[in-house]
């Protein structure tokens, strides 16, 4: 028997000896490769007391003289059968090391063994012999506190987690310490190791969670986030300042005064951007609409530079409390402007949709995070964030100003590509081209300059550059819209006779209110003028519109129901608002095809949405300082109070015996008189459109023999089938 134990004391030795001085040879090796020092953890580890602690326990419950039985016996009956279960796992030379915890786990003297270990690794840390004795490693945790304004407590704090991520032997060493502990003994333990008390353990983990140097695991302890993890391992003597943000290169910027924005506006940013006090500044609305570009030329004229997160060593290159951090120290630091662009991710702490039932206590602790950021920030700072929607209130009230940046207009857009022009040195004669593919494409600021830019960079002669661009923003606007054709301008048809409609409203009285409108206008007058077409389809709604448009010299955006609604909760509402927004941004006429849906009867509605759709555009239309236009088929069923809302409602009826003389004449004869026999045929076609013509003209136009009774016979089949399908839609005379 004590031969046998003897044996079993040799490889219990050896089993000690290989897990702590493997795991010191691993540290030295990886971290330090300096064998002297790893000598001096040697004798610091003292592997030896511990070694020890675990021999006298063997020792005191297994050798046989009486003594030895007597303490035996002494032991309970679990104790007895945990040791019995450690010998015979000693057996097995593979299963050493998990034995030998086994036993330390179950022996009476486990709180020695524990404080013991724990003494050492405060010893470690305490000292600095861990990975941070080195000069290098010492350097990167005093960067750390610097920066952050840390205690020495917190700094131990992150130097102990840093070791338990990094290093395998050290990690499962204290996790057997703290396996089935509690978690109050678990921060004993941490405290014991730093040399520091479980309520200072606590306070600074509280602080360095608060300043997103920790965030919570499932783990014994808190984890070191991601960014100062990979900091501390690549570290290159940079400090946080340097390695997580960047000054902003630019050289050429527009002028101030290119921008859609009042000068009221840019006064009060100016001043906000030049205090010495803490201010955020939040600048939202469309992409590609100049909000980057604006603080760019903000800054030129103040004479600050930019830091902005640096982005592009990190995989998935988003924002994060460390490079945000970061940068705003900087640029307080040099007196410059701290820019955070693209934020809307960062900045959501009001989930919305399906999102907002799972959200609970994370975003909670998410909305606190990003609030306490905004509150402990030092300097000017530029938020920019294409939605404001999933931001919650009690975020938004912590920026001291915004500014709403909207679709650019025309006028605007010709400025913005004038300057580009002259930033990248282009010949003035290709100004024309450019507000036509701006205008056609819908470019963007950023999509105006990408254009120019790249088209410019590859070109070799002014043909070359002239096709560059047609193809750039052809395949720019592709990209964004997903679409291969765009809408060309919308014109009058040259068959258009404002004598053909039969409307109950003077039509020398509409000119003559048209020509007095334009005139107010052109003086600076923003009276609202709103029409109700309603009638039959196929009877020259969309012509007329396309007619007034044309009379005041104003571009007529047209909108069909299926570009308007959406199957999203909270979207037509949007989209409703965005194209009210756009008429007035392109002073154009507003035109809604087919509006029924839009005006439901609230009284009548069975739905929510119904009730929403119908207040949004309602109040856009109170708004609206333009020329609206609205077709519907079903005027019966409109909203009372949007019937109201228009200030000329006009009927359109089928055209009269005159009118599909007319009618006939314009489609098929080429202005000349028809004969007796057409007219006598078309007084009996009561009920024939305008649209119903030109789906004639549309059916037979390539066939080499277009005789009248071919073509009174196709009017005949169309107007059966408009008796037998009253609801069918037609194509509009368009």
């Amino acid at each position: 028997m004590n031969e046998y134990i003897s044996m079993q004391k040799t490889r219990i030795e050896f089993s000690i000896n290989n897990i702590i001085k493997s795991a010191l040879v691993n540290l030295s090796k990886k971290y330090i490769n300096n064998h002297k020092f790893a000598n001096t953890i040697f004798e610091i580890f003292d592997y030896q007391k511990v070694k020890s602690i675990v021999e006298e326990e063997i020792n005191a419950c297994s050798v046989v003289d009486d003594t030895a039985k007597r303490k035996t016996m002494q032991l309970s009956i679990s104790e007895k059968n945990k040791l019995t279960e450690y010998i015979e796992d000693a057996c097995d030379g593979d299963d050493i090391q998990r034995a030998l915890r086994r036993c330390i786990e179950s022996s009476t003297t486990y709180k020695k063994i524990q404080n013991s270990i724990s003494n050492q690794l405060l010893l470690l840390i305490k000292k600095n012999k861990m990975i941070f004795s080195h000069d290098t490693y010492c350097s990167v945790l005093e960067k750390i506190g610097t920066f952050f304004d840390l205690s020495e407590v917190d700094k131990r704090i992150i130097a102990f987690l840093y070791s338990w991520d990094e290093i395998g032997e050290f990690e499962r060493l204290c996790c057997d310490i703290c396996r089935n502990a509690s978690k109050s003994k678990t921060y004993t333990f941490l405290a014991n190791a730093i040399n520091s008390r479980a309520d200072n353990v606590l306070k600074s983990i509280k602080n360095l969670r608060q300043k997103n140097i920790l965030e919570t695991t499932n783990c014994f302890f808190p984890k070191i986030v991601k960014d100062i993890q990979d900091y501390i391992t690549e570290f290159d003597g940079s400090s946080i300042g340097e390695k997580f943000s960047k000054r902003l290169k630019f050289k050429k910027t527009f002028k101030l005064s290119s921008f859609p924005i009042q000068e009221a506006d840019i006064t009060i940013i100016k001043k906000m951007l030049s205090s010495s006090e803490t201010r955020h500044i939040l600048l939202y609305g469309e992409p590609g609409s100049g909000k980057t570009e604006f603080v760019k030329a903000l800054a030129k004229e103040l004479k600050k530079d930019i830091y902005i997160p640096n982005r592009e060593n990190k995989n998935d290159a988003q924002l994060t409390h460390t490079n945000i951090n970061a940068t705003l120290y900087v640029a307080k630091q040099y007196n410059a402007i701290a820019l955070i662009d693209e934020a809307d991710e960062f900045l959501e702490t009001m989930p919305s949709g399906l999102f907002s039932l799972f959200a609970g206590k994370g975003n909670n602790e998410r909305k606190g995070a990003v609030n306490l950021l905004l509150d402990k920030a030092a300097g000017s700072v530029v938020w920019i964030s294409n939605s404001i929607d999933s931001i919650d209130a009690s975020t938004r009230r912590r920026f001291a100003y915004s500014l709403r940046f909207d679709g650019i207009s025309d006028i605007q857009k010709e400025t913005i590509i004038k300057n580009t022009i002259s930033k990248n040195k282009i010949s003035k004669k290709f100004l024309p081209q450019m507000k036509t593919l701006a205008k056609r494409y819908g470019l963007t600021t950023a999509g105006i300059a990408l254009v120019l830019d790249k088209a410019n960079s590859i070109s070799a002669t002014n043909d070359e550059l002239k096709n560059n661009i047609e193809k750039i923003a052809k395949a720019h606007f592709e990209l964004l819209s997903n679409k291969k054709t765009v809408r060309d301008e919308i014109k009058i048809d040259e068959r258009f006779d404002l004598s053909i409609l039969n409307i109950d409203f003077p039509i020398d009285l509409l000119s003559e209110t048209l020509s007095n409108y334009k005139i107010a206008t052109n003086n600076g007058s923003k009276f609202p003028l709103s029409f109700l077409f309603s009638g039959v389809a196929g009877t020259g709604k969309t012509q007329l519109g396309r007619y007034i448009a044309e009379s005041l010299g104003k571009e007529l955006m047209l909108k069909k129901m299926s570009e308007i609604s959406s199957a999203y909760v909270g979207e037509t509402e949007k989209n409703i608002r965005r194209m009210f927004l756009d008429a007035t941004n392109n002073n154009a006429v507003l035109m809604i095809d087919e509006a029924d849906s839009l005006f439901y009867n609230r009284s009548n509605a069975r739905q929510s949405w119904e009730i929403t759709q119908t207040n949004e555009i309602l109040a856009q239309m109170e708004n609206f300082s333009g020329v609206l236009i609205c077709t519907t088929n079903l005027a019966d069923n409109m909203d009372l109070a949007a019937m109201r809302r228009f200030n000329w409602k006009v009927k359109f009826s089928e055209p009269t015996y005159e009118g599909r003389v007319k009618l006939y004449s314009k489609f098929f004869l080429d202005n000349t008189t028809a004969s007796v026999d057409v007219k006598d045929a078309l007084y009996s076609m009561e009920g024939l459109c305008p649209g119903d013509f030109k789906a004639v003209w549309q059916k037979i136009h390539f066939l080499p023999n277009k005789t009248d009774s071919l073509i009174l016979q196709a009017l005949k089949t169309e107007l059966a089938y408009k008796k037998i399908s009253t609801n069918t839609k037609r194509l509009g005379f368009c």
